[in-house]
């Protein structure tokens, strides 16, 4: 019993969403302490870039639950009573008389299990590790009397991604052609002035999610595939002014895109972790960016980009033109980052981030690293490549002369 509620602190130490270094001591009865320490992984990462689903129905039906059965079960009967099961114990204690009983039938047992570590995690549940019971503390009352807004992860049933396939499918078949067409002309056009091949600018299938919900804000815009930060800022506006214009001359309202990821590979899931980085250098190619990647698979952002340099270290090929797409830099700050790149080289990353200052975060630096290589790696093995000396930062950098 102890030894699989110790299980269970280690799994949520590993879910948690919450400073880590707040969750090792409260562990070891420490509770005075920052709510962050701005060093572990999970300070690191800006609160927008988390992005957590609102649980907060959820975890006041476990909360009741709980309360509800006296405070003497552990997490598996409560789990069991929320999805209304029919199991000798439930029977036994006459917990289907309970009106928490069956109300969380909308959830697996396995997302109710994960629920109940993040509520550990977060100081609203205890273990009692004698009995292996689970108990409510003082904050948990903040969340069942709706005070407190609970947020945490929600992993996705296997039900539910199957039902996402079939919609995107439905999507497909019924998008607007007409206008599809107009927006893949659009395309061509910005693509010839750019002289880039179309799908660097959009994908079709972008194309037709455009044509199927036609989204006429820059938030609506952004849910749609292959869209991240980099072209929304650059081709939001053309695109919506047509979309609006459309709309309002054919009285089509907007639709709005249920929110859904792509589903994992079953190679990503498994252990065989050296497939990891081809799945996710395979999405890249296909159009998915950097930020929905790490949605898609609930990692971090930097662990996306360390997966994309093990494909390109693979000689792997890489779109390169989709790369710093996805940089949050301005032109001329990549430009001063390859500078410095040609200063100091590409073995270290330290030199030149001191190089320039400390105003370019690492993340950044990975990306533009990223695209240096994929660049080297695309450039004919008989092209010279000269490097410009100049102790200016303005014209340090790489030259190609081509003779």
């Amino acid at each position: 019993m102890v030894a699989n509620i110790l299980l269970n602190r280690l799994m949520g130490f590993v879910e948690t969403d919450i400073c880590r270094r707040v969750s090792l001591l409260n562990y070891f009865g420490e509770t005075d302490v920052p709510d962050r320490c701005g060093m572990c992984d999970n300070c690191r990462i800006d609160q927008d870039e988390k992005d957590l689903p609102d649980l907060t129905k959820p975890a006041q039906m476990f909360l009741s639950c709980v309360k509800r059965t006296d405070e003497i079960f552990g997490a598996g009967h409560i789990a069991n009573v929320l999805r209304g099961s029919n199991s000798q114990k439930v029977r036994k204690f006459r917990h289907e008389q309970l009106s928490t009983y069956g109300i969380g039938s909308a959830y697996s047992t396995k997302q109710w299990n994960s629920i109940a570590r993040q509520l550990i995690q977060k100081g609203l549940l205890q273990n009692d590790y004698e009995h292996g019971s689970l108990k409510l503390t003082p904050k948990a009352w903040d969340v069942l009397r709706g005070k407190e807004t609970f947020f945490g992860k929600l992993e996705e049933t296997k039900k539910e991604q199957g039902t996402i396939q079939r919609q995107r499918a439905g999507e497909a078949e019924t998008f607007d052609a007409v206008l599809f067409e107009i927006l893949r002309t659009k395309r061509k056009e910005i693509a010839d002035q750019a002289n880039l091949p179309p799908y660097v600018i959009f994908h079709d299938r972008t194309l037709r999610e455009m044509a199927f919900y036609y989204p006429q804000s820059k938030e609506s815009l952004m849910a749609l595939y292959g869209i991240g930060q980099g072209k929304l800022e650059k081709y939001a506006d053309v695109f919506l002014d047509i979309i609006r214009e459309y709309c309002q001359t054919n009285q089509i309202p907007e639709k709005q895109k249920p929110v859904m990821v792509d589903p994992p590979d079953p190679a990503f899931r498994g252990n065989n972790g050296g497939l990891r980085h081809i799945v996710i250098g395979e999405r890249f190619n296909e159009g998915r960016t950097v930020d929905q990647l790490a949605m898609d698979f609930n990692i971090k952002r930097s662990t996306v980009i360390d997966y994309l340099f093990r494909y390109q270290y693979n000689d792997r090929i890489f779109r390169t033109e989709n790369i710093l797409m996805n940089s949050k830099l301005t032109e001329d700050q990549q430009q001063s980052v390859f500078s410095s790149f040609a200063r100091w080289g590409t073995e270290r990353l330290r030199p030149v981030f001191d190089d320039l200052n400390g105003t370019i975060p690492y993340e950044e630096l990975k990306l533009c690293l990223l695209h240096q290589r994929c660049q080297d790696q695309n450039r004919p093995r008989n092209q010279k490549t000269f490097v410009c000396l100049a102790a200016s930062r303005k014209y340090g950098g790489y030259c190609i002369a081509g003779k």
